[in-house]
């Protein structure tokens, strides 16, 4: 990304570079205005705006031997750093709220039980359910939806046209737990001439650490052809004063090759698609393919592993009734598990019993630290 002299822009700040991302060394990811132009005397200078617009001065030494951040000056816990009035807890619980001059929304989470699994963590499907409903939630305060239509520009409405997902990729450093607070940060830009890129940060209410970044592609589909389009003129019109310009990526998506099926080794056949799994487009909600995915992994390796990372490419859409193939093998294998924490990789397809592929994805599974957490 070219740098302009003297301009401010918005972006998610990390505190850490991003190939230091590992379930060690958890980074804290606030959202700031940064000069990307000042950088002087060995010190990375970034400005921050607080409630009063007032312009504030911080500066972080450099490493001498990598030229990366030895420390990050921590966040003025005191002073409200964005340029929106505060909010409740109850307000940015049921409805969030739009920060950073409209560029960025804000909600948060509170884990409930019937989202963790039998570790007492959220689980997987949970936290891709409530990157959705961020989501949805961001375009309705930008005016996108109605009691009807969810996400949609009246542009779209003119069209027939709706949006779908065409990958999602999901890091997870930890699981919050029960009754644990999430605040979830979500952006939107543009990205190439067809869609949009969607990415979250996810943090622990109280202590600011990051615990999940993602990231997703969504594109144009048509609702009565049922094929993806062209990104109109007039939409990214409508989508302009939301949408983040110059952003710089969290992360780079896994590419995902297609999987011989033939060296698949762990199969799991007859899933069936049910009505409950529909959304408001009338096809299987994209959360209900992780399910699908996880049915297909090694029982084994899910009792002693956890998901850290997936990233899933969608190619057809599945509809109600469609009977399923989960397929999986094991890409790159542990050693020395007794040593250190190697993660494990699988290959997934998902598939129609008549043949066509659903989707395909790549997960990366680490050793559990803690088998279960006692609820006090």
């Amino acid at each position: 990304m070219a740098a302009s002299s003297n301009i401010m822009t918005s972006k998610f700040f990390m505190a850490t570079s991003p190939s230091s991302w590992n379930s060690t060394n958890k980074s804290k990811i606030c959202l700031q205005q940064i000069d990307r132009s000042s950088n002087t005397n060995g010190k990375m200078v970034k400005f921050t705006r607080d409630s009063s617009l007032k312009v504030k001065l911080q500066a972080q030494a450099l490493l001498t031997n990598d030229s990366r951040a030895t420390s990050m000056i921590e966040s003025l816990k005191d002073e409200e750093m964005m340029t929106s009035p505060p909010a409740t807890m109850e307000h940015l619980t049921t409805e969030g709220r739009l920060i950073n001059d409209g560029l960025v929304f804000q909600q948060n989470f509170s884990i409930r039980s019937f989202e963790i699994d039998s570790e007492y963590k959220v689980s997987a499907r949970a936290i891709m359910n409530y990157l959705q409903e961020s989501s949805l939630n961001h375009r309705k305060k930008m005016g996108m939806s109605s009691d009807s239509l969810v996400g949609v520009t009246p542009e779209m409405i003119k069209r027939d046209l709706l949006w779908i997902f065409r990958g999602m990729c999901i890091e997870v450093d930890r699981y919050p737990s029960w009754a644990d607070v999430v605040q979830i940060y979500h952006r939107i830009y543009t990205s190439g001439r067809t869609g949009l890129r969607l990415e979250w940060i996810v943090n622990d209410s109280k202590t600011g650490e990051t615990l999940v970044r993602a990231s997703c592609l969504a594109v144009m589909m048509n609702k009565k052809t049922r094929k993806t389009c062209k990104f109109p003129e007039e939409v990214k019109q409508e989508l302009k004063p939301y949408l983040t310009t110059d952003a710089e990526p969290l992360f780079e998506a896994d590419k995902i090759l297609c999987p011989q099926v033939g060296k698949m080794d762990n199969i799991r056949t007859g899933l069936t698609s049910c009505w409950h799994d529909l959304d408001f487009n009338y096809h299987v909600n994209n959360a209900k393919y992780l399910d699908w995915i996880l049915e297909g992994t090694p029982t084994s390796l899910i009792h002693s592993h956890e998901l850290s990372r997936v990233s899933l490419q969608y190619r057809k859409e599945c509809l109600k009734d469609d009977v399923i193939q989960s397929l999986s093998r094991v890409v790159t294998k542990e050693t020395g598990l007794s040593t250190n924490n190697q993660e494990i990789e699988l290959e997934h397809v998902l598939r129609l019993e008549s043949g066509p592929e659903l989707a395909g994805a790549r997960t990366a599974w680490r050793p559990k630290s803690i088998c279960r957490q006692t609820i006090n």
